[in-house]
């Protein structure tokens, strides 16, 4: 199972963050693996499985496994693999005011997500960047 992690420092208190991680409506505006999500939620459902779109071809699910003040986790499954993001958040203080430390870390199984693996490194840092810029 390859491992991917970065961190950036968010100038948002933590439940502001946690609140655009767990707006399934929007997530695939700021969210580069996702085309499209297919919700009846707006806010997500722990355990609820979400039809989405990814640019690799055929059926895909979103399920958030664990969704909590200080972590965020779901599954991406796509045809030839899964992915789990994992969002740990942290409060933390600054002159300019509340803001949360943010670590973002995927963990790939599956073939395709085998064969992709140097591609890959760099998304959780793409996440992170395309996260600040929505909040």
């Amino acid at each position: 199972m390859a491992e991917y992690t970065a961190f950036r420092m968010m100038l948002a208190p933590r439940a502001r963050v946690a609140a655009v991680l767990t707006n399934i409506a929007e997530l695939a505006e700021w969210n580069p693996a996702l085309r499209s999500v297919t919700a009846p939620d707006r806010v997500a459902t722990t355990g609820r499985v979400y039809r989405v779109a990814t640019r690799v071809p055929g059926p895909a699910t979103l399920r958030y496994a664990e969704i909590g003040a200080e972590r965020i986790v779901w599954t991406l499954t796509v045809a030839g693999g899964a992915e789990t993001g994992e969002w740990r958040l942290r409060d933390a203080a600054l002159p300019d005011g509340p803001a949360t430390l943010v670590t973002h870390t995927i963990r790939h199984s599956g073939p395709l997500l085998r064969a992709l693996h140097r591609a890959m490194r760099p998304v959780p840092a793409r996440r992170l960047d395309r996260l600040a810029a929505r909040l």
